[in-house]
């Protein structure tokens, strides 16, 4: 949030789990070999009206920054 918007983020995990996750939207997390966090893309459900389809919506993709470039998003 910082690095975007100059501003700290204005909510909680406690709050993110209870109202978003598995419900509103969903993150996948990019992890090494050793578990340590490289980045997530948080994403809720769509759907394509000229198509017909289900799809998805990106809300939120980040990659730390030592590792942008390399094909990880």
């Amino acid at each position: 949030m910082h690095e975007t918007y100059s501003e700290p983020w204005h909510g909680t995990a406690e709050t993110l789990v209870a109202d978003a996750l598995g419900q509103k939207c969903s993150i996948l997390v990019a992890a090494d070999r050793r578990e340590n966090l490289l980045g997530f893309l948080a994403f809720g459900p769509s759907y394509d009206l000229h198509h017909c389809t289900s799809g998805g919506e990106a809300l939120d993709l980040y990659v730390i920054p030592r590792l942008r470039g390399r094909g990880i998003a």
